[in-house]
């Protein structure tokens, strides 16, 4: 699924012929992932903006899709890096490579010392 936002940019000075407000298009790419969080399933909204490396979005366990958490990283080739928000702290790091059947396969550093495995697939 693709959401396209559409917003306005203050242009240069000298870009504009009749002082017209050009419009520009920022798309972000919205993904839906499936996987594990240790032994736990869970879905993963993630979105990507195609003018940066920038990602957010939510998680939830599918037992547990009542607790939301939220994500906020960067995706530069192949690695995801995410970073896991708690009640706007940072509860835990997430360090993913981006596997050749497409899905993400790496682990959740949670503050308190776990590790979790953690694989994704769209």
């Amino acid at each position: 699924m693709r959401r396209i936002n559409l917003c306005t940019e203050s242009p240069s000075p000298n870009s504009l012929h009749d002082n017209n407000n050009p419009l520009h298009l920022v798309e972000n790419i919205e993904k839906i992932y499936h996987g594990k969080v240790g032994k736990l399933e869970a879905t993963f909204k993630l979105s990507f903006n195609s003018k940066s490396t920038a990602v957010k979005g939510t998680y939830s366990y599918d037992k547990k899709q009542d607790q939301l958490y939220e994500l906020s990283g960067i995706a530069m080739n192949n690695d995801l890096h995410l970073n896991e928000l708690t009640k706007g702290n940072i509860s835990a790091n997430c360090v993913l490579k981006k596997r050749d059947d497409g899905c993400f396969s790496g682990k959740m550093f949670n503050n308190d010392g776990r590790v979790l495995q953690m694989n994704i697939c769209e």
